[in-house]
């Protein structure tokens, strides 16, 4: 019987049903209030800065209910209203006591992204990882209950000795209101493992190791001033005062700068014609010729300027035609006329590609 519910329960997971987006759901409690104490649901809603249910909708579980409609992913952001994080902050500074930063019971987000960066947070704070399980969506898949589970929760994979999972039950479980806001209707917050307590531990968890967006931003902005790999880690290595410090490895960071060299490489093309024709607007007696392969690509291009035409029409006599530089990304080679002036300096007078 025990392994015909587990497979009738994991038939349910992530399929589309339907979702009001005009009734509140309905909760009720799955296990009983005896059996919530032993699978470590955080219940006590006055300790730990846990805050009060949602009007008048219970916390103590979630049931299956309609779910029918479409809705935006996220609730829109209202200055005026406190986000999840100074809810914790404040909570903290009157009890003193426990973590900073604790999911509470009807705690409430925006967005399904920040509900799990608040967790990931948490668990940061107290010594864990996390990763997203079980999610039920709506008829237009839309998410409308998520699962994010500690790391060690599931069983490995056959034959799989490195993994880390246990089968640990610390999750929240948060769902989506009519307004497009989440709230944690569920915590449980006892693990089956030894948690992190130094920092060089707790960068071992995948979800500690990622980058924020500023720091993508800054590896963005090196990359495409030419700044080598190695340059942009001792960089990004200075920032958090020592290479050991970095919460992140080279190989997310290559990945990223993978990821920037492909969309840049799409986008060259455009943006070489596009300054071709800034320059022309500024220096009318710019020119340039573009050759176009069968494709639809740039097989040859070649420019030269106003000025570098004056130069020829002195300096003219011999020309140099330079062959030596080459690129590697695009595999075509790069030439230069050069000239010399009657200060025997060289001047260029023109390019191919």
């Amino acid at each position: 019987m025990d392994a015909a519910a587990d497979i009738e329960r994991a038939s349910l997971d992530c399929q589309p049903l339907g979702f009001d987006m005009n009734e509140p759901p309905v909760l009720q409690d799955q296990a009983g209030s005896d059996n919530m104490e032993n699978r470590g649901v955080a219940t006590d809603i006055g300790q730990r800065g846990v805050l009060d249910p949602i009007g008048d909708i219970s916390t103590e579980g979630w049931r299956k209910r309609i779910r029918l409609g479409n809705a935006p992913d996220e609730r829109r952001p209202n200055p005026s209203r406190p986000c999840a994080l100074e809810v914790a902050v404040r909570n903290y500074a009157d009890r003193k006591t426990g973590e900073v930063v604790y999911p509470a019971i009807g705690m409430q987000f925006d967005s399904l992204d920040e509900a799990y960066n608040f967790y990931n947070l948490y668990s940061w704070e107290v010594g864990f990882g996390v990763r997203l399980s079980k999610c039920r969506l709506t008829v237009h898949w839309k998410k409308c209950m998520q699962e994010i589970v500690c790391s060690c929760a599931g069983k490995p994979m056959r034959d799989n000795n490195r993994s880390a999972r246990c089968g640990c039950l610390a999750m929240i479980r948060v769902l989506r209101l009519g307004d497009n806001r989440w709230y944690i209707c569920e915590h449980r917050d006892t693990h089956n493992h030894l948690l992190s307590s130094t920092c060089g531990e707790k960068l071992h968890w995948q979800p500690h190791r990622h980058m924020d967006k500023y720091t993508k931003e800054l590896v963005k902005h090196l990359r495409e001033n030419n700044v080598s790999l190695g340059k942009v880690y001792s960089i990004i290595g200075s920032f958090f005062g020592s290479m050991e410090n970095v919460p992140f490895t080279k190989r997310p960071l290559k990945a990223l700068c993978g990821k920037i060299s492909r969309d840049q490489f799409d986008q060259d093309a455009v943006k070489t014609m596009e300054a071709f024709s800034a320059m022309q607007d500024a220096d009318l007696t710019f020119k340039y010729s573009v050759q176009i392969d069968d494709d639809s690509r740039i097989k040859t291009l070649m420019w030269t300027s106003g000025r570098c035409i004056e130069k020829y029409a002195c300096f003219g006599d011999v020309l140099s035609f330079d062959t030596t530089y080459r690129t590697n990304l695009y595999d075509m080679p790069f030439g230069l006329f050069v000239g010399v002036n009657n200060h025997f300096q060289s001047i260029i007078l023109g390019g191919v590609s």
